[in-house]
């Protein structure tokens, strides 16, 4: 072995040596807060910290899967608004769950309607319910599976809420075909004859 071989190595060496330090000392990269896992970024050209993403979870120096649920990415408790809309929906999941709890208004009887957006326009309005009065208090849980997808569906009926527990509605609701190039990006929620939300919750759900 030569004397350049030699010093080849030791070079070697000592950048692997001052690549661990950078590494796993707050020298050359701040504490992250909270458990994560260091990674080269070859973007960045540097040494990063790569965070568990959906379906995992990093704790204790164990990473584990945190199996197939539901991720909350959105919520609105519109007391006084005319409509609830969400926009800019991660594209990174499969399916929508749409949770309205508890939802009335303050106008005469009319429909809740529900909207598509593909990112740049919403359609226009469809109900989802039959006409409800004013103070009507009801609720719902439905999907929206493979939003992402061109085209996909929806069935939803709403009904009241109380008592709890309680299995309420005859079994009829309202099925919609949904047409939106490119998956679904954003979800508006209005009365049809422009009442204000007066009460509840709308959450927004993906796996």
């Amino acid at each position: 072995m030569t004397a350049i071989d030699f010093a080849a190595r030791g070079l070697a060496a000592r950048a692997l040596a001052q690549l661990r330090r950078n590494i796993f000392t707050r020298q050359s990269h701040p504490a992250p807060g909270a458990d994560r896992i260091p990674f080269w970024n070859n973007d960045a050209g540097a040494v990063s910290w790569l965070e568990a993403g959906n379906g995992l979870s990093l704790e204790d120096n164990v990473l584990s899967t945190t199996g197939p649920g539901w991720t909350p990415i959105g919520a609105a408790a519109p007391n006084g608004a005319p409509f609830v809309e969400f926009t800019d929906i991660p594209q990174g999941h499969s399916d929508l769950f749409i949770e309205l709890n508890g939802i009335s208004h303050d106008g005469p009887s009319q429909t809740l309607d529900i909207a598509v957006s593909d990112g740049a326009t919403f359609s226009a309005g469809v109900p989802i319910s039959g006409a409800l009065g004013t103070g009507a208090h009801v609720g719902a849980g439905f999907a929206i599976p493979g939003y992402t997808r061109d085209v996909t569906s929806l069935t939803v009926r709403l009904d009241s809420l109380s008592p709890s527990p309680s299995l309420n509605g005859n079994g009829n609701g309202y099925f919609r075909i949904i047409a939106c190039t490119g998956g679904i990006r954003g979800l508006r929620f209005q009365w049809a004859e422009g009442a204000s939300f007066d009460a509840g919750s709308i959450a927004l759900h993906a796996r």
